[in-house]
């Protein structure tokens, strides 16, 4: 997942991740310095142990609710998660997958075609229809088949890439199908064409699709909401949103399974973070699902969208930011995921679990450092609060991946209606402010 993650585990990275802390001291002592780099005010931050931060959430909540803080004003439909199952939490390191070469990537390419959209292309079709693209190549008026063949590109461009701007892909697209992977091997996106075909095919060649582009959104179901039992007519039967999850899950969990999410074979479990109902017409509805990883029970939170599926328009405001973003799945039949876009973090190795620990920052200690770190001349209106996990990219190591687990805090700015991201580092109490959301921009937009 190129992505600047409830459930099993699909890929054993390696028999350590299985065993938790073994045994380990609780990450640093009860109270615990904070780190050089921390934009908190705190000097310092008290964990506690998991068990009674669960304990004392209710309490918690209803403290901010009594007006603990001026400046954080929860609303009446706060959503808030907390994972169920979770006793540890890890600080993450881990190697996005490395660049292979088309030669490398085509068997595998080829196997998840047949996989996801079998029968569609014989051998003979498929040395035409697999073409290789660069960034620039999708503004081609003969595209997709101004691009390479594989065996075009590798005779005349491999070897001769114009620098590291230039993002390739392995892909076929057509009106009626289109899958692509990544250079590193990485599933990048998929369509089978009955989305589309039911829309009339709206546009031409297009690449990847999103059912927003064309349908309006008719209700939002964030984490907390994932079991509903709402049932909706899809294009060939009715299908409740709790059972759409699942299958979703399920549908992308046995493609990690089967070595097909990337061609190093590993990748994340995938849990569903948020799902869309969509409006198809004529009494028929999508579902459109925010897609993350997990690890070990915890979610990876997605940014910066609270109900919309990818972000646009927002403002980075800190180097530290992290940088997830979600993936997408969606469905119009009942049996089948019809679609897909980025669904899956993969890597070159093993996760690296660079501690453990028993103990975290409570909710009511991370309300306090973000009530300090955010103006006291303004009351923010609290949308959402999960426990997550949150990935950054390594300036040093631009492969590298440093995961932390966090507090996500989403508040808007009640004078201006700003949506603010913002995460307290749930072992050292950092505060990063992550993304502005101007009151303009679309929650709804996808693509």
């Amino acid at each position: 997942m190129k992505r600047k993650i409830y459930g099993i585990v699909i890929v054993m990275f390696c028999a350590a991740l299985l065993t938790g802390c073994g045994g380990k001291q609780p990450h640093g002592p009860e109270r615990k310095q904070a780190g050089e780099t921390d934009t908190a005010e705190a000097d310092d931050v008290a964990l506690t142990p998991i068990a009674d931060v669960r304990s004392a959430l209710e309490d918690d909540i209803q403290a901010l609710r009594d007006g603990k803080y001026k400046n954080l004003v929860p609303d009446d439909a706060m959503s808030f998660y907390f994972p169920e199952t979770m006793t540890e939490v890890y600080e993450l390191s881990l190697e996005e997958s490395r660049e292979i070469t088309v030669d490398e990537a085509q068997p595998f390419f080829s196997e998840l075609f047949d996989f996801l959209l079998p029968g569609r292309l014989t051998e003979e079709e498929k040395a035409y229809e697999f073409r290789v693209a660069c960034n620039e190549d999708f503004h081609e008026d003969k595209y997709p088949y101004s691009c390479p063949t594989v065996q075009e590109y590798i005779q005349n461009v491999e070897g001769k890439r114009n620098g590291e701007d230039d993002f390739w892909i392995l892909m076929t697209d057509t009106p009626e199908w289109y899958l692509a992977v990544t250079l590193s091997g990485e599933f990048l996106g998929y369509r089978d064409g009955v989305a589309e075909k039911y829309n009339g095919y709206p546009v031409n060649i297009s690449g990847k699709y999103f059912l927003t582009d064309n349908n309006p959104v008719y209700k939002y179901y964030g984490l907390p909401d994932l079991g509903s039992e709402d049932t909706y007519q899809l294009l060939d039967g009715e299908m409740s949103v709790r059972d759409a999850v699942a299958s979703t899950e399920a549908f992308l969990n046995d493609i990690a399974s089967r070595g097909l999410c990337c061609a190093d074979g590993k990748a994340f479990p995938v849990r569903v973070m948020g799902c869309l109902v969509v409006d198809m017409g004529d009494g028929h509805y999508g579902y459109s699902m925010r897609v993350m990883p997990e690890y070990k029970g915890v979610i990876f939170g997605a940014n910066p969208m609270k109900t919309g599926d990818f972000a646009l328009h927002t403002i980075p405001v800190s180097e530290d930011s992290y940088d997830n973003y979600p993936g997408i799945a969606y469905m119009v039949q009942t049996d089948k995921v019809n679609g897909a876009q980025d669904p899956f973090m993969c890597t070159n190795g093993d996760v690296k679990e660079v501690d453990c620990s028993d103990r975290i920052l409570p909710l009511a200690d991370a309300a306090k450092i973000l009530s300090e770190k955010l103006t006291g001349h303004v009351a923010f209106g609290v949308e959402s609060i999960a426990f997550v996990y949150e990935s950054k990219s390594v300036k040093e190591r631009p492969t590298a991946r440093s995961i932390r687990p966090c507090w996500s805090f989403q508040v808007r700015d009640k004078v201006n209606g700003s949506l603010q991201f913002m995460y307290v580092d749930a072992l050292n109490g950092n505060c990063v402010h992550m993304y502005t959301q101007r009151p303009e921009d679309s929650l709804w937009e996808e693509g």
